[in-house]
């Protein structure tokens, strides 16, 4: 935590106090402490979870605005629930109208009026390098670089800067004639982009035309209409080799129960459309390419990839088709041409049941999967494992995702799902790959609760 988060945070905490007992005196109601207590926490996740303690928010007030919105919803959605399991006692009847007014003040009047200055005055004095040219300099240098104390232009940054930020703009070279050679420049952009980011331990933003494809709604930093991916300068070590993999496992145990209810029915419906097997083991490459044994309910009359080296031919050649297409469409000056095919997942298949066609709906199909998490084959979070001849296939730049652990919904599920051209969705994996910590593993775990529910997206 830099100082400047550690600022805005005790800021946040001292204008709710402020505000609590200035209320409280003002309107004369009980002490609430337990309640407003958990009000606070509430709002301080929402805080965090939107990003409201990155300086690069504060490029456009209503990128923060629209942030703030979304943090008022929230928090009052889960401080009524917590409030209905937790505090019905600690909530009098006459505390109503201090709640009310606590969560106006601090929820809405302060992070649109204090806060977002006391932002802005934060990002003026945070020390930023950019590496702009042509359009996104004007853009920036008229917009949130007029005021910014300490801004310097180049690539001649100093060894360390701790804490700031280098913004960075993307262009193809001339040799990039297609798509797919687009996506293989901007992915070695972007390790090198990672690399630099570690060296200087700041904060790396990448800004593209090209990004508006990604539709990544972790973006926070937005400069003339362009959002920017975030490089961030930390390899986020205890995370990465302790917290996710005790979590993966947390979460597997917590999701038995609902396997364990769950299975008798689904293998009632299997059974009696296809026969055994209910569940199949499909080889998959997993982390640095180790193949493990993914399970799945079964959905096909045909059961493929079961065996070492068995290939689903109609699926092969729909992955070549794929590539194919981004290989041979042109790209276009400043913008991205559409392709035609954005389905990852063949459609209408003879061979899946409506039986079938419900469990993929549902994404019931993958929930033995838990059980390959908690043997520690997959994450909950991380790109999805792909079979062996999927990944001979791949563009070699593509072998980035597989540094990550394989996880069981990943960046591009919920960004996209089945509506993903293909190296846009390896894209996608592969700066998970580079970036994946708490925050981006827990946004992608709450997105995939909303986007399952997305039934016409799913095949």
């Amino acid at each position: 935590m830099n100082r400047r988060t550690l600022t805005l945070l005790l800021v946040d905490v001292l204008v709710y106090a402020v505000a609590y007992f200035g209320l409280r005196s003002l309107l004369h109601r009980p002490h609430i402490p337990v309640t407003a207590a958990v009000l606070l926490v509430l709002f301080l996740a929402a805080f965090w979870y939107y990003r409201f303690y990155r300086m690069e928010i504060f490029f456009s007030p209503l990128l923060f605005a629209s942030r703030v919105m979304r943090v008022g919803i929230v928090v009052f959605v889960l401080f009524w629930a917590s409030w209905w399991f937790l505090l019905k006692t600690q909530w009098p009847e006459a505390s109503r109208l201090l709640l009310v007014f606590l969560f106006l003040v601090f929820g809405i009047l302060y992070p649109l009026s204090l806060r977002i200055l006391l932002g802005r005055r934060l990002l003026r004095s945070t020390r930023i390098w950019i590496r702009f040219s042509g359009e996104l300099r004007e853009a920036f240098m008229a917009g949130p670089g007029r005021k910014l104390r300490y801004l310097r232009e180049g690539d001649d940054t100093p060894e360390k800067i701790r804490g700031g930020l280098v913004l960075r703009e993307f262009q193809p070279s001339d040799a990039a004639a297609s798509r797919a050679d687009m996506w293989k420049e901007y992915a070695a952009f972007m390790e090198r982009a990672k690399s630099d980011a570690l060296n200087l331990r700041a904060t790396n933003i990448v800004f593209n035309n090209y990004n508006s494809e990604l539709n990544h709604e972790g973006i926070v930093a937005e400069i003339g209409g362009l959002t920017g991916l975030t490089i961030s300068g930390k390899r986020h070590k205890p995370y990465r080799l302790v917290c996710k993999p005790l979590l993966d496992r947390i979460a597997a145990l917590v999701l038995l129960p609902l396997l364990a209810m769950i299975h008798p029915l689904v293998l009632l419906m299997i059974r009696l459309e296809f026969g055994p097997p209910a569940i199949f083991g499909q080889i998959r490459l997993g982390r640095f390419k180790r193949p493990f044994r993914l399970l799945k309910y079964r959905t096909m009359q045909m059961v493929s990839g079961s065996r070492p080296g068995e290939i689903d031919p109609r699926h092969q050649a729909y992955i070549r088709e794929l590539l194919d297409e981004e290989e041979q469409t042109p790209l276009d000056s400043g913008r991205m041409v559409p392709v035609a095919r954005r389905i990852r997942k063949l459609r209408n298949r003879r061979e899946i049941s409506l039986a079938g066609s419900i469990l993929r709906k549902t994404s019931l199909d993958e929930l033995p999967q838990i059980l390959n998490m908690l043997a520690g084959h997959m994450s909950l979070v991380g790109p999805r494992p792909a079979l062996p001849y999927e990944v001979e296939m791949y563009p070699s730049w593509a072998e980035l995702r597989l540094r990550a652990p394989q996880g069981v919904t990943g960046l591009w599920q919920v960004s996209g799902r089945g509506m993903m051209p293909l190296h846009t969705s390896l894209f996608l994996d592969s700066y998970y790959a580079l970036e994946y910590n708490l925050w981006l593993d827990l946004l992608i775990a709450f997105r995939t609760l909303r986007s399952l529910f997305a039934f016409s997206r799913v095949y």
